[in-house]
């Protein structure tokens, strides 16, 4: 099959005033604050990209997550919270997403800062890193059992990359990640001032929100 012509595409513009981006819709009627916050990460490029899913998984992928314990298990403010990342062709964002009461909003935002605070000035623990790198290198080899997403990996290696990249070439990548290199990604995911929100909710929802990202 011959190549195609390469779309036209525009470049990544300014991250907001400031750094900083607000998207607020007024829903007064709803009963949940549902907010979406977004960090500016490396782009599907980047060396810096394996380091950068690790942490995701480690702040909020899956059950044994710093979020998910924190914010669901221990303090019961919300039903549903979880991180992702995502990557472009010149950036990327990870993401984090949260449902709960409007009245819950405030305290999960403050628990939010406090365990991005905590991976920016402590790091990870070993058995933070060790779970991360088995689940995402586990999920990855359970999806491969399709058909499917084995042909859809190697499209977009050869679409992005111009190669094949062997799966177990990224699992070797994932495996060298060290806990400084996590902390490292914390600090230039959380500390560059660079933040994204969206939110739906009333105006209490819209106050919690804004006085989070003033702070």
């Amino acid at each position: 099959m011959p190549a195609g012509e390469l779309l036209d595409w525009e470049p990544v513009g300014p991250f907001g005033e400031h750094g900083r981006s607000h998207r607020f819709v007024f829903a007064g009627d709803t009963e949940q604050a549902h907010i979406a916050t977004a960090f500016p990460s490396a782009s599907r490029y980047s060396p810096k990209r394996y380091a950068q899913k690790l942490l995701s998984v480690i702040l909020g992928e899956n059950m044994s997550s710093r979020l998910f314990q924190v914010i669901r298990e221990e303090h019961g403010l919300c039903y549903e919270i979880q991180s992702d990342i995502v990557w472009f062709s010149e950036t990327g964002a990870l993401t984090i997403d949260l449902a709960l009461s409007p009245d819950s909003l405030e305290k999960a935002l403050d628990l939010i800062t406090l365990q991005l605070t905590n991976l920016v000035a402590e790091g990870v623990t070993d058995r933070e890193l060790d779970i991360a790198k088995s689940y995402v290198i586990g999920q990855s080899k359970i999806g491969f059992e399709s058909t499917t997403a084995t042909m859809n990996w190697a499209g977009e290696c050869l679409s992005f990359f111009d190669e094949f990249v062997s799966p177990s070439d990224v699992y070797e990548k994932l495996a060298a990640i060290t806990r400084a290199d996590v902390q490292a990604a914390a600090e230039e995911l959380f500390c560059s001032g660079k933040i994204a929100t969206a939110g739906i909710g009333n105006l209490p929802t819209q106050q919690a929100v804004q006085a989070w990202l003033n702070s």
